[in-house]
């Protein structure tokens, strides 16, 4: 009977010395993830000193704004100092999933990802937007839109071409990079391109030096100037009801470095 006490005695200190264990690896890991801060709008910039300016800022802000009210798509940006040694993917699918980019049940989030510091990006698709912006076709925008204007430290015009891209993408009228798409002659992608560039010149009308986006179907396409007409949620986002509760972010997308 004493040696069944004994036993019994030892299994349980046993027990608490491995849940004490557990306790302090989960503490000590929970104490290196870097912490995810709370969104302000569908652009976040938290790098000191901030890599955009307040116009910069804003621009941004309407644009995605006006693609969000068009197709419920979310296409959100974060730039921080640092990763903080963790893996860029990891940090990214951790913000995204926090943050609920996209809209509940429908999953059609991006995020837009850059590490200053560090000098690195990634875009991060969720499941619901990766059958247009492929991982081939991410990896094609930022080395065509994003890394070169990182390159010369202007943050602004590289997110901003990004972010035309990506639209570009989900609407079926971006492809991946030339060279992984053999035997197709070249001189028909410029003709095709020149065609385009002329039919959507011939419909921009007004002055003013603003971008904006018109309308087709169901997809909002980049087009030339457009004048006048003002936000009427301001360039904060006053009226943004913030990022939906989307999820399906399994590590699909693109990055690398500058």
């Amino acid at each position: 009977m004493e040696k069944q006490t004994r036993t019994s005695y030892q299994m349980k200190l046993a027990k608490g010395k491995f849940l004490l264990l557990f306790l302090f690896i989960f503490q000590v890991l929970a104490a290196q993830a870097p912490e995810v801060q709370k969104y302000k709008a569908l652009v976040n910039d938290f790098t000191e000193p901030a890599s955009l300016n307040p116009n910069q800022k804003a621009a941004l802000i309407q644009k995605l704004k006006a693609y969000e009210d068009s197709t419920s798509t979310q296409i959100g940006i974060v730039l921080e100092n640092s990763l903080q040694g963790r893996d860029i993917i990891e940090r990214t699918i951790n913000i995204s999933r926090e943050w609920g980019i996209g809209q509940k049940g429908k999953n059609n989030g991006i995020l837009i990802y850059l590490a200053k510091n560090d000098r690195k990006y990634h875009i991060l698709t969720a499941d619901r937007t990766q059958g247009r912006v492929t991982d081939g076709i991410a990896g094609g925008i930022a080395r065509r839109n994003l890394v070169p204007s990182l390159k010369v430290g202007d943050y602004y015009t590289g997110l901003d071409k990004t972010v035309d891209g990506l639209i570009l993408a989900l609407a079926g009228e971006f492809s991946a990079d030339p060279k992984n798409q053999k035997g197709f002659p070249i001189w028909i992608v410029i003709i095709i391109i020149i065609i385009i560039i002329l039919f959507l010149s011939s419909k921009g009308g007004g002055g003013g030096s603003h971008r904006g986006y018109r309308r087709t179907g169901t997809y909002w396409y980049p087009t030339g100037p457009i004048g006048g007409g003002g936000s009427n949620w301001g360039g904060g986002g006053s009226s943004w009801g913030g990022f939906g509760g989307g999820g399906g972010f399994n590590g699909g997308g693109a990055g690398g470095s500058w």
